[in-house]
């Protein structure tokens, strides 16, 4: 192959790796926290759960594969461009997959709080409901006594 050859091979990696944090810092929640040669490392700017969660899911779709790391006691993401011949399509696919399940994943966390209202809400209506029947009582006990 030749030492052209590899430093364009590096250079190639390198410069998708750059494409794909390119892509995240576009993205209000992604938090970059570096890279080097060919890996790239990122993070939820939330909590570290869900940074564990969105690599869970990812892995689990078995599209793409990454490998958590930890980084200031956070946990981080590292992708690595490995290949014979990655393009920049195969990028796009990733960074494709990852959004998709970061979607996912904020949707869920949206839906349970929505959940988590209206469940609150129903708790409340029980209360206010019992409250109004005990008053409702107490009236009709009162109510009874200055009849008699």
């Amino acid at each position: 192959y030749g030492q052209e050859y590899i430093r364009n091979y590096v250079r190639q990696h390198i410069t998708l790796a750059n494409q794909l944090l390119e892509h995240m810092s576009m993205d209000e929640r992604f938090e970059l926290t570096g890279s080097s040669l060919a890996l790239a490392f990122f993070r939820l700017k939330a909590v570290c759960e869900l940074t564990s969660k969105l690599l869970e899911k990812i892995n689990a779709r078995k599209n793409i594969y990454m490998i958590p790391a930890f980084y200031r006691e956070k946990i981080i993401i590292r992708f690595v461009i490995c290949g014979m011949d990655p393009k920049e399509s195969d990028i796009e696919y990733a960074w494709n997959e990852i959004k998709t399940v970061a979607d996912e994943l904020f949707a869920e966390i949206e839906q349970e709080k929505i959940d988590v209202n209206n469940n609150e809400k129903e708790i409340m209506n029980d209360k206010v409901n019992e409250i109004t029947e005990n008053i409702s009582k107490c009236l009709d006990i009162n109510d009874e006594k200055t009849k008699h």
